[in-house]
C-alpha cells in the first residue's frame, strides 16, 4: 500500500515537472526566428560606449576632445 502511494507521488511529481519544463520553451515561426537572430547579431556588434576601467582625467578629456570633433564635421 505504501509502495503505491509512492509511485502515485513520484508520477505527480513526474508529471509536474515535465509540464514546468514545456513551458520554458516556444514554438516560433522562421521569420521570428530570423528576426531574432538579426537582432541577436547586432546586438554582439554593438561597442560599449565606455571602457570597464575607469579613465584618467587625461584620457577623459581626450575622449570628450576626439567626440567633439567627431560631431562638427
Amino acid at each position: 500500500m505504501i509502495e503505491n502511494e509512492e509511485k502515485e507521488n513520484l508520477q505527480v511529481q513526474a508529471k509536474e515537472e515535465s509540464q514546468i519544463q514545456s513551458d520554458d520553451t516556444k514554438v516560433i515561426s522562421y521569420g521570428e526566428y530570423e528576426e531574432y537572430m538579426c537582432l541577436k547579431k547586432q546586438a554582439n556588434n554593438v561597442k560599449p560606449k565606455e571602457t570597464t576601467r575607469d579613465l584618467s582625467i587625461n584620457e577623459r578629456i581626450t575622449k570628450e576632445l576626439a567626440e567633439v570633433e567627431e560631431r562638427e564635421r
